[in-house]
């Protein structure tokens, strides 16, 4: 099982070497967050292989949609916000993934929350 911290290292390092398809392997955590960063047109797609997941990173212009992904809960210490809270916050990130008990959202700075995102949860991280 990959660990979130090892799935945001992974795509740092593609975004830094600017390449095209990388191989994650198969974690259905991750395939939750990689929904999440198709929908809202972070990533090209992703296909699930033997052996793991191929995600399709997205550039514009050479530059990749994701800039850098940043952990923000660990796991000896987790970061847990209340609504208000990510409210807060976001004004001074741009976007946010957060787990909650419904699921996986992004919360952006731009966007108001949906109604069933008006919860809290875990900070898992941000998008810059």
């Amino acid at each position: 099982m990959i660990k979130l911290s090892h799935f945001i290292a992974i795509l740092n390092e593609a975004i830094k070497k600017k390449n095209l398809n990388i191989v994650i392997p198969l974690n259905s955590y991750v395939l939750n967050i990689l929904w999440i960063l198709y929908k809202n047109a972070f990533i090209n797609g992703y296909n699930v292989i033997q052996g793991g997941i191929e995600v399709e990173l997205k550039y514009i212009s050479e530059k990749n949609i994701l800039s850098t992904m940043k952990k923000i809960s660990t796991i000896t210490r987790r970061i847990y916000y209340k609504h208000k809270q990510l409210d807060n916050e976001k004004r001074f990130r741009r976007f946010q993934i957060v787990s909650t008990s419904e699921g996986i959202y992004l919360i952006t700075k731009t966007l108001p929350q949906e109604p069933q995102t008006r919860r809290g949860g875990e900070y898992l991280f941000k998008i810059n």
